[in-house]
């Protein structure tokens, strides 16, 4: 038997593992290395000894503070419109619970004016909530049943404007009562949780679920998972979830039920899913008690923020709108969106007439348009006003048919990056493509030979049309098949995204 003596003499490696942007420390023991190791999220890694244990810990906790205070604190999207005055209309949520928030707008050093804010919901917003329950282990009767309790209760607590449903999963996804089941139906759903199944096919239940919402018309929307966190899936991951949430406006909050100690990590999952869509999380205790302030703020993690607008009449060309939405909190939302204001048409010169008699304008009358003799006939000064009439009508040929072959500039396509290039689409069908037959050729992997169309059509209007792409395309982070477009929106098609702007005038 080994003496305590020995024991002290042995050295330990104590690997510190930092999440910057989880807040999350991990700390583990292993007996047989000299040294410690301490890494921080991003892949550095430094040799400590045993005894610079203390000093890691103090780094760590800067770190962890630092990158809370990066952390994303609110969804910003906001719409340039230009009719019936140029304004950028932005909607907003937080993502803890906020009142009385101060917004700034400016640009360039201009200070823009922003209207009174409108809070959410108003009067035709619907919220639509999926209680997505874990059934997939018989053991877990009691978390199921408890589980069941809460959503009673939310149910219960809930607002003309909101709209449930109820799910349970294990290996598939069982609908127990649709999204907008009136009181009876949620009731008689609730008494039909139990805990069931043995596989537990966590990610592909969640991607099933966020489907369900996507097709439901809500403003906004939201999937509450009771979960243990467990995962058992082979294929799916994380990285498959978070897109398509995103894709789908869908906010996941976190529920984590752990029955015992060994269970707890695995709860990073859901804590996870529910940052990285902008939801809650909350871990039960040992009597399976989700946190008080979870239950009587539960609603108002979806139900806050709003929307206001932000003037532009002071802004023209390409410009970036700054914008900072202060919370009671102290924690600050900044978003920078480009935005395109057309320049103000030049006012045109009042023609002289001097003796009542108009100026006619010099006009080069090139001979392979017009042969030399016309030119020479018109040109001499004893033909009069009969001669300048017909020269003002040669005139305006010439500039008719350069513009025809030119085309005028209908609207501009702008890449969104730091260099962003500006194309001119001056066609009714317009296409975008990796093909080199393509009106716009776009060199990147992730955009199909012939990804995308803009068409316009008789009223002025602009739409974007999907030609069967591989990635598809979207419209201000949403997938469209077919899309009318405003000013401003944003087309990414691929990992390329284009701002369309249509000149004044061309959109009704």
């Amino acid at each position: 038997m080994k003496s305590q003596k020995d024991l002290r003499k042995k050295t330990v490696e104590t690997m510190i593992k930092i999440d910057v942007q989880h807040a999350d420390i991990q700390i583990e023991r292993r007996k047989y290395s000299r040294n410690a190791s301490f890494s921080y999220h991003g892949g550095v890694t430094m040799n400590w000894n045993r005894w610079s244990v203390l000093s890691a810990l103090v780094v760590s906790i800067f770190l962890i503070a630092m990158g809370n205070a990066m952390a994303k604190t609110a969804d910003v999207h906001c719409l340039q419109k230009l009719s019936p005055e140029a304004t950028l209309e932005c909607h907003y949520r937080f993502f803890q619970p906020s009142k009385n928030p101060t917004i700034q707008a400016s640009s360039g050093g201009k200070v823009l004016l922003v209207s009174p804010l409108t809070k959410y919901p108003e009067t035709a917003d619907l919220d639509a909530f999926l209680f997505l329950v874990d059934v997939s282990d018989p053991a877990r009767r009691a978390t199921v049943a408890a589980n069941a309790k809460v959503i009673k209760v939310l149910i219960e607590k809930g607002l003309p404007h909101q709209r449930f449903g109820i799910a349970i999963f294990d290996k598939e996804v069982h609908l127990l009562a649709p999204l907008g089941s009136d009181g009876n139906e949620l009731k008689k759903a609730v008494n039909e949780i139990h805990a069931q199944g043995l596989i537990t096919e966590f990610y592909r239940s969640i991607l099933k679920s966020i489907e369900l919402l996507a097709a439901f018309p809500a403003k906004r929307k939201a999937l509450v998972l009771f979960s243990d966190g467990l995962a058992e899936d082979v294929v799916y991951r994380h990285e498959d979830v978070i897109p398509k949430a995103t894709e789908a406006g869908v906010v996941i909050y976190g529920l984590g039920y752990a029955d015992s100690i060994e269970q707890a990590p695995a709860l990073q999952r859901l804590r996870r899913l529910a940052e990285e869509t902008g939801g809650p999380f909350a871990e039960a205790d040992g009597n399976r008690h989700l946190p008080k302030t979870m239950v009587d703020e539960f609603f108002s993690y979806l139900d806050n923020g709003g929307r206001f607008n932000v003037a532009l009449s002071q802004l023209h060309g390409k410009k970036k709108v700054a914008i900072r939405i202060h919370q009671d909190n102290g924690m600050d939302a900044i978003r920078k969106i480009a935005v395109f204001l057309p320049e103000p048409a030049p006012s045109l010169p009042v023609p002289s007439r001097a003796n009542n008699r108009p100026t006619l304008p010099q006009v080069p009358i090139h001979a392979d348009d017009f042969s030399k003799e016309l030119v020479l006939v018109f040109s001499t000064p004893h033909v009069g006003i009969g001669s300048g009439v017909v020269l003002l009508l040669l005139w305006f040929l010439v500039r008719t048919r350069k513009k025809r072959l030119q085309g005028p500039v209908l609207a501009t396509l702008e890449v969104v990056d730091d260099g962003g290039a500006t194309y001119e689409i001056r066609q009714p069908i317009y296409r975008i493509g990796r093909n080199a037959n393509n009106d716009l050729q776009l060199l990147d992997e992730s955009v199909s030979g012939f990804h995308a169309e803009i068409h316009q059509n008789r009223e002025g209007g602009f739409k974007v049309t999907d030609l069967s792409s591989t990635n598809g395309t979207l419209v201000n982070e949403k997938k469209a098949s077919t899309h009318l477009l405003e000013g401003g929106d944003m087309i990414k098609l691929g990992n390329v995204c284009l701002c369309f702007h249509p000149l004044a005038g061309d959109v009704p």
